[in-house]
């Protein structure tokens, strides 16, 4: 996980700072690849925050940086909640229903407290899930772990890594 790379193997974190689906590929072998790094920035030595210009998508900012311009180590890992989040709903940042747009997080995180997780995954996975519906309702809530609303309260990316780990060895045990 080169997010994982990027906040660990260096002397302080670099912050990709726009995680999208649109920054990720998938090569001929079927690996997920991280690309653009033209606004990662790195956390200056000793520093847990830095204020930066605010640039990226709508919708995968965390809300204290569009109110701040301040990112921190765990802004990546908001971003990624909301990768995850719209890989396993098939849905945009923006859900729109009858009664107006409301947040993917916002929507998931209802859905998910009434225990409806057949409302919210996407129906290509509800079709295929079978004996590992516990994986997905799983990865929904990392997901909704990575994207509460203080930044304080997120799991730092090691923890992402090692959840993400636990919840594929449920899937195939060594």
């Amino acid at each position: 996980m080169l997010l994982f790379i990027l906040h660990t193997a260096f002397p302080t974190p670099i912050i990709h700072r726009d995680l999208t689906t649109k920054s990720i590929v998938i090569d001929n072998n079927g690996v997920a690849k991280l690309v653009d790094f033209s606004l990662c920035v790195a956390l200056p030595p000793g520093e847990s925050q830095v204020e930066v210009e605010i640039v990226g998508m709508f919708g995968h900012f965390e809300p204290d940086y569009i109110t701040t311009g301040i990112i921190i180590e765990k802004s990546d890992v908001y971003m990624f909640g909301i990768i995850l989040l719209q890989l396993l709903t098939a849905l945009d940042t923006w859900y729109q229903h009858p009664e107006g747009p409301e947040n993917l997080v916002g929507y998931v995180q209802n859905h998910v407290d009434k225990n409806e997780f057949g409302k919210i995954l996407d129906p290509i996975i509800l079709e295929e899930r079978g004996e590992i519906e516990h994986q997905f309702q799983a990865l929904l809530r990392l997901a909704l772990r990575c994207t509460v609303e203080r930044g304080a309260d997120r799991p730092y990316i090691i923890d992402v890594a090692k959840e993400l780990e636990r919840i594929q060895r449920s899937v195939h045990p060594i």
